[in-house]
């Protein structure tokens, strides 16, 4: 469309020279200046709500894709720590133990990253109407399912110890 600008101020110009010099048809001349500039105006504002609607569906689309990259993250953790093994003997204990704190190292540490998905989320829901609902329900589906991580993280590490 930007393209198209240099024409434009070209046809505007030449326009103007054919009514300065009243040639034939001044009137009609003016009058198909005046539309051409309405309807590049138009295509330009209709450009610029696509541009932002597009934005908008991209930015949607990556959210999603980070809330199952997480949910993804979560679901795998949750099955190191729902696991049943408890260790045969004292060495294995131990080994359990020394694995599940780094486990909840690593899981406290993964925490920035779930924070940082739900304000992506609120904001989203705050910018634009796009889908608020999913969000909403995505985003309480994260939360449950990052408590249950948390709680489960818990009791096993009870458990060990």
């Amino acid at each position: 469309i930007a393209a198209h600008d240099d024409r434009i101020k070209d046809l505007n110009n030449q326009a103007d020279q054919f009514v300065e010099a009243q040639v034939w048809e001044a009137e009609s001349i003016n009058e198909r200046k005046r539309t051409i500039n309405e309807r590049y105006e138009k295509i330009k504002e209709l450009a610029v709500h696509r541009r932002n609607r597009l934005s908008e569906a991209n930015t949607m689309h990556q959210f999603l894709r980070d809330i199952d990259d997480e949910e993804a993250w979560i679901k795998e953790k949750k099955l190191l720590v729902g696991s049943d093994d408890y260790g045969r003997d004292l060495t294995g204990v131990q080994n359990l133990r020394k694995k599940h704190k780094r486990l909840e190292a690593e899981i406290e540490n993964h925490e920035p990253s779930i924070q940082a998905v739900h304000e992506t989320g609120e904001s989203l829901m705050a910018e634009s109407n796009i889908g608020a609902s999913d969000i909403r329900s995505r985003l309480d589906q994260l939360s449950q399912s990052w408590d249950e991580l948390k709680d489960m993280a818990t009791t096993r590490g009870q458990k060990l110890d």
